[in-house]
């Protein structure tokens, strides 16, 4: 991964149980040296919608399945937007798309329970 020096985007769930973030998309990204590293993490999110929605069932009150369900299409235009912004700024050196890669917006714009956070680095200590 440290040889790695074009821009990379990492997308991780955090109820992922197909394909633990601690042990797969974490290492990945701790291991890249590039300085345009990205990694997203969906904070109740698992490795795809079912699997998701399964482990709400499980783990939460059925309500937050019916919540996941009302923004799971707002999560996946987010995602679509973020993968825009990034060939935008990347592929076609358009910077005014700059401020869709930051965490603050990020943050401002993902709703509960699809929490989307960006992630540049990792402390050392984690």
């Amino acid at each position: 991964m440290g040889r790695i020096q074009v821009p990379v985007v990492i997308l991780g769930g955090a109820t992922d149980i197909a394909s633990p973030i601690a042990l797969e998309q974490l290492v990945a990204f701790q291991g890249l040296t590039t300085p345009q590293k990205y990694f997203y993490l969906g904070e109740t999110l698992s490795h795809t919608s079912g699997l998701t929605r399964v482990v709400l069932s499980v783990t939460n009150p059925n309500s937050e399945v019916d919540n996941f369900n009302e923004a799971e299409e707002l999560f996946s235009q987010l995602i679509v937007s973020l993968a825009i912004a990034h060939a935008q700024v990347y592929l076609l050196d358009n910077e005014s798309y700059r401020p869709y890669l930051t965490s603050a917006y990020v943050e401002a714009v993902s709703i509960e329970p699809t929490k989307l956070h960006l992630l540049r680095a990792i402390p050392d200590d984690f």
